[in-house]
């Protein structure tokens, strides 16, 4: 069985005519006509009944039409993958990205594969992870670093990448910069910064606590969050890693007794088919990732 059969088949069952799909093929009508008559021959079944002025298809050339058109879309596929390889020219890989992330290696990442993969151009959108997250629901970007964990209504695949405790950021002038470890339920005055993910973040970390907390800022911005503890105006709750980062001569971190985590990771819209330099930069995280640490 050859394409080109295949092809004339599906042109002659198209316009229900020799002549037609032969004038549609760029081929004669004796040509096309030897080419079904190999295909019958082949398969044991007439595929057409033939008529005066018109063809039909006989029952098992309609059982062999849905296979046809089957085989010569996975060709299209096919053929449209391989290009995709070869040019790697599919516009732009739009990025999204929490900011505070950029502090705990992530912008590296994203600079790592640039270097490997030359041709793509990449746009980078910041927000938090409740907008990023929607803005794959919307399409405005096909993959986000954001933080889990995040309401059931957006349907993404994720892949976690990093797992964080909480951990909490005094200034070094602070009483609680003296203590091993605290208790949030034992302090419930104290002036609280939090990161900016999204409410189900903020839920999980409130159940964590016991009680409400008086938080007087939040943001995705880690510098700010930063100099507002070193001025000594309230203390952060975030990851531990962040809290590593932005930790200094002026800022010291206190572990605190409530467990809980949180992952950072990417999300991805749950598709059958996702766009080639999507895999590609997906792939090439995950593989990053499982890669031991030097």
């Amino acid at each position: 069985m050859k394409i080109h059969q295949l092809e004339c088949f599906l042109a002659i069952a198209r316009c229900k005519s020799f002549s037609l799909a032969a004038e549609e093929a760029f081929i004669s009508q004796s040509t096309l006509s030897q080419q079904i008559l190999k295909l019958e021959d082949e398969l044991g079944v007439s595929l057409f009944v033939r008529h005066a002025r018109s063809v039909v298809l006989t029952p098992a050339g309609e059982s062999f039409m849905i296979h046809a058109k089957r085989i010569m879309a996975e060709l299209e596929l096919c053929k449209e993958s391989m290009q995709e390889y070869a040019s790697y020219k599919m516009g732009h890989l739009k990025i999204g990205i929490v900011p505070y992330m950029t502090y705990m290696g992530f912008g590296k990442i994203i600079s790592s594969f640039l270097k490997t993969y030359q041709n793509i151009d990449i746009k980078l959108y910041t927000a938090n992870t409740d907008e990023l997250l929607k803005g794959l629901r919307e399409r405005k970007t096909m993959i986000s670093f954001v933080v889990s964990p995040y309401s059931d209504e957006y349907e993404v695949d994720f892949y976690p990448l990093q797992t964080e405790k909480l951990a909490m950021l005094v200034s070094s002038s602070h009483e609680l910069a003296k203590c091993s470890v605290v208790d949030l339920c034992d302090v419930v005055r104290e002036k609280f910064l939090l990161v900016n993910n999204d409410l189900q973040i903020r839920n999980s970390l409130l159940q964590a606590c016991g009680h409400d907390l008086n938080v007087i800022h939040e943001s995705c911005n880690a510098d700010m969050i930063k100099n507002i503890v070193e001025e000594n105006i309230g203390v952060a709750l975030i990851g531990d890693h962040l809290a590593q980062k932005l930790s200094g001569p002026n800022a010291v971190v206190v572990p605190i007794k409530q467990k809980f985590e949180q992952q950072c990771g990417l999300a991805i819209p749950k598709l059958k088919r996702l766009p080639l330099t999507t895999r590609a930069f997906r792939d090439f995280i995950l593989d990053m990732n499982a890669a031991p640490q030097a």
